[in-house]
C-alpha cells in the first residue's frame, strides 16, 4: 500500500511531529507500506525529517505540478490534513481521499462544508480524540464516517530524551509553557499565572516556547505584557526549540512542571510529551485535556480564568513531593496503556485495508461505535 499525507505548510508544529512519528512506526512495523508527505511550502519544518525521512518529504507549490505528482505517484490513499486545496487540485476519480481534521480553530474548519458538499468526497474522516469526533459530527453530520485515532509518542522520542543532558545552573524550578502566541493557546493567562507565582515565591523561572511565526505586533505586545508584570527577569522566551526533549528535561530535572492554558485543543500533544518525559502537568479543564489526564488522575486541572486555582495546583506539585511522584508515575503508566504507537498504527492500517474495499468495512471499525482506548502492548522501561 502506498500513502501520501498532504499538509499545506511545513512548520515546526504538532502536525509535523505527528507525521514524522507515523513514518517512523510504519517503517519499523509495516515494511509492506510506503508513505510520503507533501507540503505546499516550507517554513523551517523540513529539518524535522532530515537524514532518515528526507527522501519521503516533498515541497511543491504549483497546483499543476501537485496534480501531476499525485497522479504519477499512484497512491492508494491521499490523506489530507486540514488541506482542502488538494481536493481542488486533484479531481481524478481514481484517487481515494481520507480527510484528517486536527485544527481546533473554528474559522479554519469552514472548509468542511465545502468538502462535504463537493463533488469529490473523502471515503472517511479521522480525528485524534472522542471529544473532537463529537464536535465534528455536530458541525457536519455523519454522512461520511468519522473514526478516532489518537496521536502517540515513539520510542525514538524517548531514546533522545534519555540521551540529552541539561544543566540547571541557577538551581531554580522551571515552569514550562509551549504554544503559539495567540488567543486560543491563551498565553496571556500563563502570564497572569506567572505573575501571581512570582509574587509568592522566588525559586521559579518561567520558560515559554513558541511564537516564531507570530506577527511583530504580537511579539511586541507579548514583551510589553511581561514587562508590565515585572516578569522579564524571571522569564526565558524561546521562539522555537529543537529538539524539544531538552525543554522537557530541563523542566523535569528542576522539579518544575508543565502548564497548558489552552482554551481549546483537538488533542493535546504537549501533554503526552510532558508525561513521557516525567514532567507533571497542570492544564486547563477543557474536554480534550480531560481525556488525556483521565479527569485529573494523571495531571491537575483548573478552570479557565481561575488564576488562583491554577497557582494552587502548581504550588501543590512544586511543594508536595508525594503528590508530584504519584502524578508522574500514574501519567507515565497511563500513557503507554492508552497511546501505544504500534497498536494505534496497526488499527489505523486495518482501517485503510478495509476502506480499499468500501463495501467491506470491518464491524469493529465502524465509526458508529464509541472508541475505546487500546490495551497495552508496550513494555514500560523502569
Amino acid at each position: 500500500m502506498k500513502l501520501l499525507f498532504v499538509y499545506k505548510f511545513c512548520t515546526l508544529g504538532g502536525v509535523e511531529v505527528i507525521l514524522k512519528n507515523r513514518l517512523e512506526v510504519i517503517t519499523e512495523y509495516h515494511r509492506d507500506i510506503s508513505a510520503d508527505i507533501l507540503f505546499f511550502d516550507d517554513f523551517g519544518g523540513k529539518k524535522l525529517f532530515t537524514n532518515r525521512f528526507e527522501k519521503n518529504v516533498y515541497i511543491i507549490k504549483d497546483p499543476l505540478r501537485i496534480k501531476q505528482f499525485v497522479i504519477e505517484g499512484k497512491y492508494d490513499f491521499v490523506i489530507s490534513i486540514d488541506t482542502p486545496e488538494i481536493f481542488e487540485y486533484v479531481t481524478d476519480d481514481s484517487v481515494k481521499f481520507i480527510l484528517e481534521v486536527h485544527t481546533n480553530y473554528k474559522e479554519n474548519r469552514k472548509y468542511l462544508n465545502f468538502i462535504i458538499n463537493g463533488r469529490k468526497k473523502p471515503v472517511a474522516i479521522t480525528v485524534p480524540s472522542n471529544y473532537f469526533k463529537e464536535m465534528i459530527s455536530q458541525e457536519i453530520g455523519n454522512e461520511i464516517p468519522i473514526y478516532v485515532f489518537p496521536n502517540f509518542i515513539t520510542n525514538s522520542f524517548i531514546e533522545l530524551y534519555n540521551r540529552v543532558n541539561v544543566i540547571n545552573e541557577n538551581n531554580k524550578k522551571y515552569i514550562g509553557w509551549i504554544g503559539r502566541l495567540d488567543s486560543l493557546k491563551n498565553w496571556t493567562e500563563f502570564v497572569e499565572i506567572s505573575h501571581k507565582l512570582s509574587k509568592e515565591r522566588d525559586d521559579l523561572i518561567f520558560l515559554i516556547v513558541g511564537g516564531m511565526t507570530a506577527d511583530e505586533s504580537i511579539k511586541n505586545f507579548f514583551f510589553k505584557a511581561l514587562n508590565k508584570k515585572s516578569l522579564l527577569s524571571h522569564t526565558k522566551w524561546l521562539p522555537f526549540y529543537f529538539p524539544i526533549q531538552v525543554i522537557y528535561k530541563t523542566i523535569a530535572q528542576s522539579n518544575g512542571c508543565y502548564v497548558s492554558t489552552s482554551r481549546g485543543e483537538s488533542f493535546g500533544m504537549t501533554l503526552i510529551e510532558s508525561m513521557v518525559c516525567r514532567c507533571p502537568v497542570v492544564c486547563s479543564n477543557i474536554d480534550a485535556f480531560k481525556e488525556i489526564t483521565d479527569y485529573s488522575k494523571n495531571g491537575l486541572l483548573y478552570e479557565l480564568e481561575e488564576i488562583d486555582s491554577a497557582v494552587a495546583q502548581i504550588n501543590l506539585i512544586l511543594d508536595n513531593q508525594q503528590v508530584r511522584e504519584d502524578i508522574i508515575n500514574k501519567s507515565y503508566k497511563s500513557l503507554f496503556e492508552r497511546y501505544e504507537s504500534s497498536k494505534i498504527i496497526s488499527d489505523w492500517i486495518s482501517l485503510l485495508h478495509d476502506l480499499s474495499d468500501k463495501n467491506s468495512i470491518s464491524p469493529k471499525l465502524r465509526s458508529s461505535e464509541s472508541f475505546t482506548y487500546y490495551s497495552p502492548r508496550f513494555k514500560i522501561r523502569n
